[in-house]
């Protein structure tokens, strides 16, 4: 029967699966509780457009806090429209990057594609639209709220990554961070994502390592792997 119901459903185009025989990559919250991160219970949410992450966290992690950052105003007014009415969730209008104060962000593409790092130069279509965001650092923000305990971050900023890391340096050290989702790519003259050895040297001096990588998002002509979510832990040796 369930042989009958597993071609049945692959059919139709789903699979069926255990969770527990799932490789690593696959499934976010089983990956975590086999790499010592047996309870999510808050997760910031960096780059949180308009919502978007918020939701799946939601499915993904029902029981946790989440506290999400969006600078661009109008994708704030959609995000908390999004969240509005639900105790376990927070917005905040700020970017996060090396230090505090105020920064320039520019709309690339469209809504989804704003970025600290200016507009694109390699001919690619892009608008002048741009605004004044405040900009704040991951140290602080944690400093000032008393957080101890971080067991998520996931980091969507549209190629400001390696700066928002930088301001983030002393909870990562300490510990004080878990984990780390981070929007990376394996393509070395991609101008909108930073490349995944850099990100990953970055963190290691902070004893964090790549172990899983998701969401591989696939470019045409030619089919390359143009991006995906990598997730950077806490290595066992650097917590005790």
């Amino acid at each position: 029967m369930r042989f009958l119901l597993k071609r049945f459903l692959e059919k139709k185009g789903w699979f069926l699966r255990r969770i527990n025989g799932l490789s690593i990559g696959t499934h976010l919250p089983k990956d975590l509780e086999l790499l010592y991160l047996n309870k999510i219970k808050l997760i910031l949410d960096v780059g949180a457009h308009r919502g978007e992450s918020v939701k799946h966290f939601k499915q993904l992690f029902p029981c946790a806090q989440i506290i999400s950052f969006e600078p661009v105003r109008e994708n704030f007014e959609w995000l908390k429209k999004n969240i509005v009415g639900d105790n376990h969730y927070e917005a905040i209008c700020t970017a996060f990057g090396s230090k505090r104060g105020t920064a320039r962000i520019w709309q690339r593409r469209d809504s989804t594609t704003w970025s600290l790092e200016g507009k694109l130069n390699d001919g690619n279509i892009c608008s002048d639209v741009s605004q004044e965001v405040e900009v704040d650092t991951i140290d602080n923000f944690i400093e000032s709220r008393g957080i101890v305990s971080v067991d998520l971050v996931k980091l969507d900023t549209e190629g400001h990554e390696k700066s928002v890391i930088a301001g983030a340096i002393e909870s990562l050290k300490n510990g004080v961070i878990k984990a780390m989702l981070v929007e990376t790519t394996l393509i070395s003259d991609n101008k909108e994502h930073v490349h995944i050895d850099d990100i990953s040297n970055q963190l290691l001096s902070s004893g964090f390592k790549l172990v899983a990588i998701y969401d591989q998002t696939v470019w045409p002509n030619p089919f390359r792997m143009a991006y995906c979510n990598a997730l950077f832990v806490k290595t066992f040796e650097a917590i005790h």
